[in-house]
């Protein structure tokens, strides 16, 4: 059986919904696995007037950077773009918003869902929506079987905090064959720095995978969290801020899923 495609987390969360797909939820989810490798470190911002909070700063952390994925990479130019104003979050998403348009949704459609097309995970198909043609996109039988598989493998992740003190085994091999796709599991961001344990010392003991037979099969992927170095734990505790922060900058955009924006893959 050929292995595993590897996803990054906006291509599992434009897989799992071709057309319905998020444009400002594909870039938070590329910009969470960026800070999880250790390419931008969130900074907390001043306090607003009479002590309000304010969306955290993201600044790249000058690591060598290995060669990204397109959405990757153009995630970056925005956080790099943003360092005279401090790496405000609210500048990073109005620059993506003016490359991909209010609603973002420009990320999902000139980056994230060409990718999946070359790789043979999705194809356009025509349909009529009230007597107008417009293009849609599903996924090819290759893309089916994979979608078939990151749902599965969800449903079950969402046992992972107890697979932790049970069977560490375990939630490594579940956490290593979601790839990318962990960061759409809910309830797991509290857990990733025990996850992170279990992989490393999992991985580091040449472990064949545990007792749930997904074994290392989507080794390095998108999302490594064996990857992060003690250094770099804060990132852990920051994603609540972020996550809020995000939201609050990306609030009034008007995003929705479906086409929209511009630009080039």
């Amino acid at each position: 059986m050929p292995p595993a495609p590897t996803l990054s987390a906006a291509e599992a969360l434009v897989l799992l919904d071709p057309d319905g797909a998020r444009g400002s939820e594909a870039l938070k989810l590329t910009l969470m696995s960026l800070i999880l490798q250790g390419s931008i470190r969130i900074v907390p911002a001043p306090p607003g007037w009479f002590g309000g909070r304010r969306p955290p700063n993201l600044v790249a952390t000058g690591r060598p950077e290995p060669s990204l994925p397109v959405p990757a990479a153009a995630a970056m130019r925005f956080v790099h773009a943003a360092q005279g104003r401090q790496g405000s979050l609210r500048e990073v998403v109005r620059l993506a918003r003016r490359d991909h348009g209010a609603n973002l949704a420009g990320f999902v459609k000139d980056l994230v869902r060409p990718r999946l097309v070359r790789r043979g995970l999705l194809e356009a198909c025509r349909t009529r929506v009230l007597f107008v043609p417009v293009e849609r996109f599903r996924t090819t039988p290759a893309g089916e079987a994979e979608r078939q598989r990151l749902t599965g493998l969800m449903a079950r992740a969402a046992d992972i905090p107890v697979w932790l003190d049970r069977d560490p085994a375990q939630a490594a091999a579940l956490a290593a064959a979601l790839g990318g796709a962990i960061l759409l599991v809910p309830g797991l961001q509290p857990h990733f720095e025990r996850i992170a344990g279990v992989l490393r010392a999992h991985r580091d003991a040449g472990g064949d995978g545990g007792s749930g037979g997904t074994g290392d099969e989507a080794a390095g992927r998108d999302v490594d969290l064996a990857g992060v170095d003690a250094d770099l734990w804060d990132a852990f505790d920051g994603l609540d801020a972020f996550d809020a922060g995000f939201d609050s900058a990306a609030d009034g955009g008007g995003d929705g899923g479906g086409d929209g924006g511009g630009g080039g893959d």
